[in-house]
């Protein structure tokens, strides 16, 4: 008989897309939070690389990236207190909620403007092109319980059943919009205070997470 062929048998992390449940004892390296983890059947955070973690995110952040997803890198955005860029506060205040007072709130976008979502395209190609090495970006609300209340933001919170039925919009037309270029990368969104119900009705991108 012919001798068998030799084996491979080098190390390397394969690959592969994983559901990371982002729990607090995840992201603790001791050696009892890590046979916690085992045992709740946790996987590794991506926050870990040197663990094997294969996802690189995008500027700005993993979470709650909205206002700074405003501010493309390499320019200075003066800020308001609450992170809004002063000077979109100022021309396009329809984007934020609460509305029009003289020094906005710690607040949240609103979703369903179709002006906010092209600028936001736009940044977010931005952000990928200064990292071409990344496989996700964040686009995500920020953290609090406050929700846009227009008129059109109400109609796709009615429309989907969820009160983050225009964010959900809005990710899902920023993914669409970046997928021919970057097709490596996925958008990532929260379940998160209101945002916690799925959309009922909306048919979500596949790079959408």
């Amino acid at each position: 008989l012919p001798p068998l062929p030799s084996l491979n048998t080098s190390s390397f992390v394969p690959r592969m897309e994983y559901r990371d449940q982002f729990e607090f004892p995840l992201m603790e390296t001791t050696n009892a939070s890590l046979d916690l983890n085992v045992h709740l059947g946790l996987t590794i955070n991506s926050d870990h690389p040197e663990r094997g973690a294969q996802t690189i995110y995008a500027p700005p952040s993993d979470v709650h990236t909205s206002y700074a997803l405003l501010c493309p890198p390499g320019q200075k955005c003066a800020t308001v207190g609450s992170g809004i860029p002063s000077s979109l506060f100022k021309s396009h205040r329809e984007w934020f909620w609460p509305p029009a007072p003289a020094k906005p709130g710690y607040g949240q976008l609103c979703w369903s403007n179709s002006s906010l979502q092209a600028y936001l395209i736009d940044n977010v190609r931005f952000f990928l092109r200064q990292q071409p090495d990344a496989t996700i970006i964040s686009v995500s609300q920020e953290d609090n319980g406050n929700y846009c209340r227009t008129k059109a933001e109400l109609a796709l919170i009615e429309a989907e059943g969820t009160l983050g039925g225009a964010l959900f919009h809005a990710v899902n037309n920023i993914a669409g919009a970046i997928a021919e270029e970057f097709p490596h990368v996925s958008v990532i969104t929260l379940a998160y205070w209101w945002s916690f119900p799925a959309p009922q009705k909306l048919k979500l991108h596949p790079n959408v997470i």
